[in-house]
């Protein structure tokens, strides 16, 4: 039994923690943007934490259920719904055979993370199932989702799964739930806070003063990995940078008279 995509949305794809712990052969570690939002969903369909989830990212899919599912969604405000139930953000929910997960109003979010009790039958390389879509490996053949793809559930149920599913034969949804204000404090700052890291001393005091001090704007080429700001070109004082290196989420690239690319 399955999802079956009927609107892949803009860009959907199946992420988990990522591949750490692989940087110094070249592989780029990927995963969840959003660990926490990933973390809760699974949290609340009884998943293992490092159970993939499926990430949608500004115009999310429409998916239809060939079974029932436990499922949460995370990430942000949304309103989401089926043929039959209202879904809110951070609760469980028990969807039935046939109905199709559908969005209405995802303006106030960019990213929403979609957890199923038991997970999906995915794609596993390097110990994860992250959709790397450099190499194309992993999560569902090693690309975003497309209208008609169709994945396997594992239906990998524990007693807790079962007995979630006995308790909402009825009322379809739980009475309890993650609390979203105190959630809202984890996402309500949009102040990047610049710290001093390994790769510092390779700039002038000039120009880190220049990074840290000037206004930069997300350009239009930003993605689901980084963002690429508008601003003042930063400058190392040697001519012999590498052209790549293995950058963790949270920090910012300056390569050679480039723009600044933030993970």
């Amino acid at each position: 039994m399955s999802i079956i995509i009927e609107n892949s949305g803009l860009f959907s794809s199946f992420q988990d923690f990522g591949r750490n712990g692989y940087e110094h052969d070249g592989v780029i570690p990927g995963g969840a943007l959003d660990d926490l939002a990933h973390e809760i969903a699974n949290r609340l369909v009884a998943n293992d934490k490092n159970e993939a989830t499926l990430e949608m990212t500004h115009k999310m899919a429409e998916i239809r259920f060939t079974e029932p599912a436990l499922i949460a969604l995370t990430g942000g405000n949304f309103k989401a719904e089926t043929q039959n139930i209202t879904i809110y953000p951070n609760k469980l929910y028990l969807i039935e055979e046939g109905e199709v997960l559908k969005f209405r109003e995802t303006s106030r979010t960019s990213r929403v993370y979609l957890a199923v009790g038991g997970g999906f039958k995915l794609d596993n390389w390097l110990n994860s199932t992250s959709t790397d879509f450099n190499v194309k490996i992993g999560g569902f053949k090693g690309r975003k989702l497309e209208k008609g793809d169709e994945i396997e559930l594992k239906r990998a149920y524990s007693k807790r799964h079962k007995k979630l599913f006995e308790n909402l034969g009825e009322t379809r949804t739980t009475d309890w739930g993650i609390d979203g204000y105190a959630l809202s404090f984890n996402y309500m700052s949009d102040v990047f806070h610049i710290i001093k890291n390994k790769g510092t001393e390779d700039f002038k005091k000039d120009v880190i003063n220049r990074f840290t001090l000037s206004e930069y704007k997300v350009s239009s080429k930003t993605n689901r990995v980084g963002m690429l700001l508008d601003g003042q070109k930063i400058k190392a004082y040697y001519d012999d940078m590498p052209a790549h290196q293995s950058v963790k989420k949270e920090q910012c690239k300056l390569k050679e008279m480039v723009r600044p690319l933030c993970y």
